[in-house]
Formats: C-alpha cells, structure tokens, sequence
C-alpha cells in the first residue's frame, strides 16, 4: 500500500444463520460496501470480513423442523447468504462463520484471558433447568406470565407490554427457548479475519494487539449499540486486545412509511428483489440516496424507489452518454478533442469544484449528500447539453469542432460523474469504464478529462425500472407467506425492523378506495385531534424528491412545521401559501433528517401525482377543530 495509506479492518453485523436475509439486512450491508469501496478507491488498505453467527436455539430448532442437522442446515443458510452477497455485489475479502476452529480457539482465548486478569466472578445463583435438554437456561432466554400484568409470552428477564423486569424465576408457567451465546457471536469478526490471515500471510496482531496501529470499524444496526459500544470493548480491552476504532450505526427499514409487512407483501427477501428482475445497484443507489452519518431510519418507497432511479440514474447521468457518444464516433472516429475551447475549460472547472470534498463526504458517511450532489453536476450537463442540442449541430458540417467540444466535455463530464458513482454502482461503472477505454482506479483518476483519447461505442448501460417488477416483487413476498417463514430471530439479533419508528406518515393508503373500510369506535376517532391550519411558507425539501415542507398557523397552537410526501402532486409549493388544510395536530411529533415533522396533513388520492389536499370552507379559523 502506499505510505500514507490507513490500514482498516472492516465488518458489518453478522446475519443470523437460521434464515434468508431481506431488505431490512441488506440496508446496512450496502452502507458498510459502499464505504469500503470509497476507502480501497483512496488508496487505502483494507481488509472487509464478515461470517454467519451460526450459534443458538433458534438454529437448533429450524434445524430440526427442516429435518436437518445444524451443521447441514447452517452450511445452507451461509450458501444462501453469500450468493446473495456476491449478486449485490459486495466485496468482501473474506467470508467465514462462527461455526469454525477459528472462532473456538479464539472464544477460548478471551474467555481465559477475562479469568486470568479477574473480569470474571463465579456466583452461586439460581437458574431455571430443562430436564429435556439437560441444559440450564440463561434469564434471557426463559419465556412465560409475566407475574406483573399477566401477559403471557414474555422473556425471563422483563415484560415487553408493561415494562417490568423481574427475575425468570418469579415467572408464572416458565419454559425454554433459547440458549445464550453472546461470548460466541461477536468473536466471528476476528474469527473471520484469523482466516483470512491464515490463507493471506497477513499478521492477526498487527491489527487486534493492543498496541495497533490500524484501524477497526464496525457497521451495525442501532439495536445493538450498547452490545458493540459496551460490552464488546470490554470483553477486548479484558482480554488485552484492541478495541473498535468507530461504530458506525444504521437506522430501521420500513417500506411505503410502514413497517415491514408479509400481509402486504412489503417484507421482500433479497433473493426475492432479485428474482424479480430488479437491478441490485438500484436499491444501492436508492439506500445511498438517504444514508448520512446518523442512525437515520430508511423508508423503501416503491414509487419513490422507481422515480429516483429512472430520473437520476438513467435520465439524468446514462442519458448524457448516450445523447453524445454517437457523434463522436460518427465525425470523430470515436477520439475527444486535444483540449478544451474557453468556454468548455470553465464548464469543467466548475465540475471540478463540485466534485471535490467527495472523499471527506464518503469518509463520513454522507451517502446522501454525495448524491445530491451528483444530482445537481448532472443537471449543469444535461442543461449544457440542451442548450448546445448536439442533435441540431451534426445538421451543419461547418459545426463540426464546436459539436465535438460538446459531446467531449459531456463525456467527460460523465466519467467524472461514473467515479463519484463507484463505489455504489460497481458493476455499471465497470461497464462505463470499458466504454470509456478508461479505468477510474482512484477518485483522483476521473478528474482527468481524457483529452486525445479515444472511446469505445456506446451501449446501454441501465435500462428503466419498469413498475411491473417492483409489482411481481410485491406479489410474489405475498404468495411466499404460504411456505415456512425463517425462524424468527432471537434477542440476541432482533430483525431490524422489529422496533422501527414509522417513518413519516405517507398521504397515500395502504389500500385501494374501494376497500371495506375497517369499522371503529366512536373513542377512536375522538383520540384523533384533527385541526385547521393556514399555510405560512411552504417549499420544496432539498435531498428528497417526494417531500414538501409546510409551516402552519394553527391559532391558539402556535406555528407548526410538517413534512409531506406530496411534492409529486404539487410541483408549485408556492401556490399553496394562504389555503387552509386540515392536519392532525396530536401526531407524536417526528425527528427526520430535514428536521422535526409536527403533525400529519390529509390529502386524498392513490398517490404519487393523484394526490388532493382537504380543504377546510370559508370562515374556518386557523387552530379550529375538526369536528
């Protein structure tokens, strides 16, 4: 590696190995790939593990419900779950399992370690025993009553409906369920990365001694912070190991503003979003389009999912090369111009200025703002573009030096464009590489506008999204409910969308108009404080293409500001100042990453662009309830 570059060793959350991942996994999996691929492009060395968490219960008895052994029931999980990694195109260096000599001699390492330097106390305690299994029973994992409110089903350590914490023995009608195997499972990342030292030459204590120099880095979801901020580098530090140099943590998944659904067809697995024809590196770049460097929750919106790809992948950055790569093999026998006119020269310094500060924005995490920023560098082309109209020039043979200004500066543009894309869209920047005749190595490499160089012909890189795959992934996560779901995830590796936030409540419905509607109490609707409130301002949300932000007056209640996903139906936010709307005033107000939503307001419609706000008549006030 070069002398200045950082040595990292890199690892997401390890998937459990009782059953297939979906898109709630696969969330901040992408995030921890893009980031390697961003730091292998700096010219850094890094080394990127990971392994299925083979242990526990919850295996043992999906296991024996499929008829199978652990051993060959994980051997198929760890199958499943490394060719979804490969078809997602993630890069790993190694993939390995807890299952492994590798993670046994290195839990007995640290566990030694821990007695030997007086971390580990024996104590005689009571513990609930399963006669069955011959096996005492960690608090964790005894399920029965909880002796406070009566709720049955509940852990051995506290109720999840009241709240309360007790001991398992004081539960009424215990039994087992699960085994605990914390110690095990994080030892899978170094587990992982011993393997990868024994096959590589690569030295385990230049980057896990204490005294290292190199880097640690975790990806995990925000369920498991106090495990990998508390817990983990105790056990490290304990065992006079290193401890982690950063955790960077993920938010939920939920999917159309929803937690995700198998009666809506909305928890998708990833084998089956790829079954379905649906490019892999357009859930990448939608995932991308909304991470930052906070725990962020995500919300997979289908339509807004299919508008963001074809309006920003294919529209807006494929479009350029295909719009000009043609002409210059037709005049130019596929060569770009020698240099730059004035004119172009200043059009590509204003490029160049936007592109830097990439590497300090994947660096941190600001996924978000990359493509943001993409965004904005690929409207300066396609404009340019639009202005000049290549298409009219090629008419005029005297236009010919000026038509390869054009199309020169849009391709490079477009290759400048592909290395700020890389690390997301991997396998089609290849593609735009080998039409290029270019590879983008570094992120320093795209700054180079290729003067003199000649391209290969053009052929399509991306094809639309067509809706109907997005509709048949639906569909078939419906018809999949009829087979054995996985096993359902143990506390130890909660599925992270268990505990979601709603993200912000979409105008559209969750079914059609026509549907029956579902009959309620008059309590219910009194629960609901429905409000008059009078548009102030209301603007266009910079980085989201589905939200308008609105501030109220709600009279006695003050001003409010609400976010609302209806920027496909009102393309004129301005035209809205001065209505009256009618929101829902006592929403638990909701912390998105363009601020605090503080309410709901209601609209009508299917969605998308079919989408009417509810008017309140003349003479209503503003704050007056909605009776």
């Amino acid at each position: 590696p070069p002398a200045m570059s950082r040595r990292l060793l890199v690892t997401h959350a390890l998937p459990y190995a009782n059953g297939h991942l979906h898109l709630g996994h696969m969330l901040g999996y992408i995030q921890t790939d893009i980031w390697v691929r961003a730091q292998r492009m700096m010219g850094n060395e890094v080394h990127f593990v990971a392994a299925d968490d083979a242990h526990g219960t919850p295996i043992m008895l999906a296991a024996e419900k499929a008829g199978m052994t652990p051993e060959a029931f994980i051997a198929g999980i760890r199958a499943s779950h490394e060719a979804d990694f490969a078809d997602f195109h993630f890069s790993y260096d190694h993939y390995h399992t807890t299952h492994s000599d590798e993670n046994r001699e290195l839990a007995g390492l640290i566990y030694t370690r821990l007695r030997d330097n007086g971390y580990i106390a024996k104590r005689s305690i009571q513990q609930l025993y399963d006669p069955e299994k011959r096996m005492f029973l960690p608090d964790r994992y005894i399920k029965g009553t909880c002796p406070k409110c009566g709720t049955p089903d509940q852990y051995g350590d506290n109720c999840e409906n009241c709240g309360a914490t007790y001991a398992p023995t004081d539960l009424i009608n215990p039994y087992s369920v699960f085994f605990y195997v914390w110690l095990d499972a994080p030892v899978g990342y170094l587990a992982s990365f011993k393997a990868l030292c024994d096959r590589t030459g690569l030295k385990f204590d230049d980057f896990l001694g204490a005294g290292s120099s190199a880097e640690m880095h975790h990806f995990i979801g925000k369920d498991i912070i106090n495990f990998h901020g508390l817990f983990w580098p105790a056990m490290l530090h304990g065992a006079q190991m290193r401890v982690p140099t950063a955790l960077h943590v993920n938010g939920y998944l939920t999917v159309n503003g929803a937690k995700m659904s198998k009666s809506r067809g909305t928890f998708i697995q990833a084998r089956t979003y790829l079954d379905s024809g649906l490019n892999p590196e357009y859930l990448r770049y939608y995932f991308a389009s909304l991470l930052n460097d906070t725990p962020v929750d995500v919300d997979l919106d289908l339509k807004a999912f299919e508008e963001r790809v074809n309006s920003h992948l294919v529209g807006k950055w494929v479009n350029i090369a295909s719009r000009t790569a043609g002409f210059v093999h037709k005049f130019s026998d596929g060569k770009l111009v020698d240099t730059f006119d004035a004119e172009h020269a200043a059009l590509w310094q204003s490029l160049l200025t936007h592109y830097e500060g990439i590497e300090a924005l994947y660096e941190d995490g600001e996924f978000a703002e990359l493509t943001r920023r993409f965004v904005l560098m690929a409207d300066l082309v396609n404009g340019h573009i639009a202005e000049k109209a290549p298409w009219t020039m090629a008419k005029d043979e005297a236009r010919r030096a000026e038509l390869a200004q054009v199309c020169s500066f849009a391709l490079a543009a477009f290759r400048l464009l592909a290395g700020l894309l890389k690390p997301i869209l991997p396998a089609t920047v290849a593609a735009a590489e080998q039409f290029l005749a270019a590879p983008i190595a570094g992120f320093a490499d795209a700054r180079n506008a290729l003067h003199g160089h000649t391209i290969n012909a053009f052929e399509p890189l991306l094809a639309r999204l067509d809706p109907k795959r997005i509709e048949a992934m639906v569909e078939a996560s419906k018809e999949s409910l009829g087979a054995p779901a996985p096993a359902p995830e143990t506390a130890k590796k909660k599925p992270v969308n268990d505990t979601a936030k709603p993200a912000a409540a979409p105008a559209v419905t969750d079914a059609p108009a026509t549907a029956t509607p579902v009959t309620i109490a008059i309590d219910d609707f009194a629960r609901l404080d429905l409000r008059v409130g009078k548009v102030l301002a209301c603007e266009f949300v910079d980085g989201s293409d589905k939200l308008l932000r609105f501030e109220l007056d709600a009279g006695a209640l003050g001003k409010r500001q609400i976010f609302s996903g209806i920027r496909a139906a009102y393309g004129e936010p301005d035209k809205l100042v001065g209505r009256n709307v009618v929101f829902i005033a006592n929403l638990a107000p909701r912390k998105m990453r363009f601020g605090l939503s503080e309410g709901m307001i209601l609209s009508a419609g299917d969605g998308g662009s079919d989408l009417f706000l509810l008017d309140a008549d003349q003479g209503a006030k503003p704050g007056a309830t909605v009776r």
